[in-house]
């Protein structure tokens, strides 16, 4: 039982960062998709 807690709430860190990730990935590329609009 108390190993599995610890499982979920690792998951549910790995979770939240990948959240965070996700939307650090998604501004960066909707930068550069705004850079390469500028270029053309």
């Amino acid at each position: 039982m108390k190993g599995n807690a610890t499982i979920s709430g690792i998951s549910e860190i790995d979770r939240s960062d990948y959240r965070l990730l996700r939307e650090r990935m998604a501004r960066q590329h909707e930068q550069m998709l705004a850079k390469g609009r500028q270029g053309q």
